[in-house]
């Protein structure tokens, strides 16, 4: 249990200093998936019980960016703007998340 613990903590830790969620993943060694790991940062129980509130909070805030990229994506994509054109929109830059924004855009 306590071993859990310290892996949540530093999970959250982790997840607070990165730039995005993929850092996290790649650091766990994809051991566990993204909806995995998003389900565990986003479960309320952990918000003062395994890490300090200001954490999780900017944990969610992290999170929250995501999916609004994620719905800008798929906005853009109804819209029928190109790649070039979504990305430039939504401020997606080169980093570690570029290609998975461009084949999430392209699913849609």
């Amino acid at each position: 249990m306590a071993q859990d613990r310290k892996w949540l903590q530093e999970i959250f830790q982790h997840a607070a200093k990165a730039e995005c969620l993929t850092e996290v993943l790649k650091k766990q060694e994809n051991k566990i998936s993204r909806k995995e790991l998003v389900k565990i940062l986003s479960d309320p129980k952990h918000r003062e019980k395994d890490v300090p509130g200001s954490v999780f909070d900017l944990v969610q805030q992290k999170i929250a960016m995501e999916r609004e990229i994620e719905k800008g994506l798929r906005i853009a994509k109804k819209q029928g703007l190109n790649w070039m054109e979504a990305k430039y929109r939504l401020n997606i830059g080169p980093g570690e998340d570029y290609m998975r924004w461009k084949e999430c855009y392209e699913r849609f």
